[in-house]
């Protein structure tokens, strides 16, 4: 990840920690149960749809965007 040069800090998504955390909570669901995401506004910044599609690739099977504002997102999801 490219750091801002004046950035005092940042953050970076892990994606072996989003499929690590899919996988623990799939477990504590009941079988059949599907498991849905909301990722709100633009992921505080991270992206929307980098963060939605590493949820998805992961294993989450529901999509909320949150507001209706991002709600034209789904279909850009399914297109990966």
């Amino acid at each position: 990840m490219k750091q801002h040069p004046n950035a005092a800090s940042w953050c970076e998504i892990d994606a072996a920690a989003i499929e690590a955390n899919i996988a623990t909570l799939r477990q504590s669901l009941s079988a059949g149960t599907r498991l849905g995401i909301v990722v709100k506004s633009n992921a505080y910044g991270h992206g929307l749809l980098t963060c939605a599609r590493q949820f998805v690739a992961a294993g989450a099977e529901v999509y909320d965007p949150g507001t209706n504002e991002w709600s034209r997102t789904g279909p850009l999801l399914r297109r990966t």
